[in-house]
């Protein structure tokens, strides 16, 4: 995916390093591990098709028309190409 952002980015902002990958990942184990979060895969013919990654930020929230003990947030949401191709990803 940040192979395809990088690609589209007319000022070149986003870049892809060598390291990103593992740096990535990393992080994103660590917001995992630190936020409760969860990370789900997809997995069809033992061929990972999907991801998804999800934390809980653990701040209150409360304005004048909302109040939350716990926020969360999707970090990552992935399908593969073929299967949102297939007609297997419904969009809402």
């Amino acid at each position: 995916m940040q192979e395809y952002i990088a690609k589209i980015d007319r000022e070149k902002y986003n870049i892809l390093t060598k390291e990103y990958r593992e740096k990535y990942f990393l992080k994103t184990t660590n917001e995992i591990n630190n936020l409760e979060g969860k990370m789900f895969l997809a997995i069809e013919s033992n061929n990972v098709i999907g991801l998804i990654v999800g934390v809980i930020n653990n701040e209150n929230e409360k304005t004048y028309d909302f109040a939350a003990p716990k926020r969360g947030r999707i970090t990552e949401l992935i399908v593969t190409k073929k299967r949102e191709v297939m007609g297997l990803v419904k969009n809402y």
